[in-house]
């Protein structure tokens, strides 16, 4: 099953978090938004419901409840390639100052 890693960063000055895909779109966004954040987590999902569930346990808040209309999909092997040839050229350099992995 592909799965995704997202980040959950923390913009301090601003008292906003993020949580997203790593994706190019993503880093050039929070950038240009929130220059001074910082990485608190790390996590890999395989499902649009589970990178929300992972967040919420992740920073305490309880069970993550989606609306029930909404249908869960699971991440594609296309989209999984796709991220880790944007890591390949990101490399090692998270831009965070700490990180903790949950799988």
């Amino acid at each position: 099953m592909a799965t995704l890693l997202f980040e959950i960063w923390e913009d301090r000055e601003g008292g906003s978090l993020e949580m997203s895909p790593v994706s190019p779109q993503h880093d050039e966004m929070r950038k240009s938004l929130n220059p001074n954040a910082v990485l608190l987590h790390t996590f890999k999902a395989s499902t649009d419901f589970e990178a929300p569930q992972t967040y919420h346990e992740l920073m305490g808040w309880g069970p993550w409840k989606p609306e029930p209309s909404w249908l869960e999909r699971t991440f594609t092997d296309d989209q999984s390639r796709e991220q880790e040839e944007y890591l390949l050229v990101r490399g090692g350099n998270n831009e965070g100052k700490s990180r903790e992995e949950h799988s």
